[in-house]
């Protein structure tokens, strides 16, 4: 059966709800299995305030998973979307605050919608020799990517976010010069492509696989 996209949401939803402990047994599983070559993370738009506390999470969460040990790099995945911020180089920003080394960290500057950001960054992976590699990002876009990835075929586990882990963590807000993510002639996706085009590139429409 072939929902509409709002219904797929509502389905999708209430399949969290119903789910609540599983982020917590992934974890176990992704903890039993570390460490990881990698974990890629996802951008969110920088300078966008309903966006702000998703970003800090995210990143929160990558830097936690390096420091206990549950990953050796992180691959920070955005382009410059909805502001004219590269996202992936936002994160490495907020990261090497939180002091994690740049050594460990990479940033994968294409990807505009969320499967972009595990196909192109699961290829920059291997490309890397990394062979496991899990999604690091929060429980609503990791259940969302559980079944839109299926579609690219890419070999990843999924460590969504831990509520509870997370609040124990002593990470304070840190401050960065965003300039170096700054791109100068940059247009908005909201004025490249249609809400529909959008929805498509979230499931994976426009990836490139020969990339």
């Amino acid at each position: 059966m072939r929902y509409s996209f709002p219904t797929f949401l509502l389905l999708m939803l209430l399949s969290l709800q119903l789910q609540g402990s599983r982020p917590i047994k992934q974890f176990a599983d992704a903890k039993a299995k570390a460490p990881y070559d990698a974990i890629i993370v996802p951008g969110v738009p920088y300078g966008d305030d309903d966006w702000t506390e998703l970003l800090a999470k995210r990143i929160k969460w990558a830097v936690y998973l390096y420091k206990s040990g549950l990953t050796q790099h992180i691959i920070f995945s955005g382009s410059a979307v909805y502001t004219p911020y590269v996202e992936s180089k936002i994160m490495e920003l907020f990261a090497l605050q939180y002091e994690v080394p740049d050594s460990v960290i990479f940033t994968e500057e294409k990807a505009e919608h969320s499967v972009e950001n595990v196909y192109y960054s699961y290829v920059l992976a291997q490309k890397q020799g990394f062979t496991k590699v899990a999604l690091a990002t929060d429980r609503f876009q990791s259940r969302m990517m559980e079944w839109a990835s299926s579609n690219i075929q890419v070999d990843i586990d999924f460590i969504p976010i831990v509520e509870e882990r997370l609040a124990q963590t002593d990470l304070k807000q840190v401050q960065i010069a965003p300039s170096s993510a700054y791109v100068d002639d940059f247009v908005s996706i909201k004025d490249r492509e249609s809400l529909w085009e959008r929805i498509r590139g979230t499931f994976g429409k426009n990836v490139k696989k020969k990339d």
